[in-house]
């Protein structure tokens, strides 16, 4: 259930006779799950929890590098050496509070994809 405040937060979704008040409860309510936070998984990401998405999973196994931060302006000159996935959460967290960010900072194998997505509503890789 949304709170006064992100009512207010979501109002221009919300106001769209697709959405409505009972989609941005579902966007609230739905699990995603991001493999890789380089050039696509970045803004998708932002995009995702600046919309409301309620549960989001960032999965990279690097770390980020100088040559990323023209490309993935998620990232700073701070998060050098850091792995992507918890530089991104440092970021995310900052445009949604409210929002769970679970961070795996693996690859997508054979192994583990059955067990990492059959979490989540939706994967994006």
């Amino acid at each position: 259930v949304l709170n006064d405040k992100d009512k207010e937060l979501y109002s221009r979704q919300i106001t769209l006779p697709e959405v409505g008040l009972e989609g941005q409860e579902e966007l609230n309510d739905t699990g995603i799950l991001i493999v890789g936070m380089g050039g696509l998984g970045c803004p998708v990401a932002q995009y995702l929890i600046s919309s409301g998405i309620g549960y989001l999973t960032i999965m990279d196994s690097d770390k980020v590098e100088l040559s990323n931060l023209s490309r993935q302006p998620i990232y700073t000159e701070d998060d050098i050496g850091e792995y992507k996935v918890n530089a991104a959460k440092h970021t995310l967290s900052h445009l949604n509070p409210n929002a769970v960010i679970n961070e795996i900072p693996e690859k997508l194998t054979e192994e583990n994809a059955l067990t990492y997505a059959s979490s989540h509503d939706f994967v994006i890789d």
